[in-house]
């Protein structure tokens, strides 16, 4: 499925192997920050503004997690929600980033061409490379995230669902 001008779903994005979903068990996962970015003015918004009406504000979301594996290594995953978040959780895009090998050698590139990867200044200075040379193909394909990623997905969901993060 080429990837290539088609921003993915969380839906997409978590269609991982089991092996990946079965070692995300064993991370520890913890939301460390929530942050707004206001989003860039559109040229129909500046028109509307200069008619007279109202300009309404809209913000980026981003969640800053640390992820804990059992050999003490901890990674940071960001993931970024667009202003008009749907109520149907796996139907929004997103944007995502971990500071992982795994995450920078076999997602970046995919997820930068999808217009899925989550990157600021810090980020593009991580992946570095990684951002213009695709990944090798292993049988079965690569997977859109790592085990990082998708265990702050489903800890994002359960905020999501059960704690009104996003309100």
């Amino acid at each position: 499925m080429p990837l290539i001008n088609r921003t993915l779903t969380i839906r997409q994005l978590n269609q991982i192997d089991a092996g990946r979903i079965d070692r995300s068990k064993d991370l520890r996962v913890k939301l460390v920050n929530s942050y707004k970015i206001l989003q860039k003015t559109s040229f129909f918004q500046k028109i509307l503004k200069f008619l007279g009406f109202k300009e309404t504000l809209n913000y980026y979301r981003l969640f800053k997690y640390a992820v804990k594996s059992n050999s003490g290594s901890t990674y940071t995953v960001f993931i970024q929600v667009s202003p008009g978040f749907k109520q149907q959780f796996y139907d929004n895009k997103i944007k995502v980033f971990c500071s992982c090998a795994d995450f920078m050698f076999r997602s970046a590139y995919n997820l930068n061409k999808s217009d899925n990867l989550f990157l600021n200044k810090a980020t593009k200075i991580h992946l570095d490379k990684a951002l213009e040379i695709a990944p090798t193909t292993v049988p079965g394909g690569t997977t859109h995230i790592c085990k990082h990623v998708y265990a702050c997905l489903m800890d994002f969901r359960y905020k999501v669902h059960n704690q009104g993060i996003l309100k």
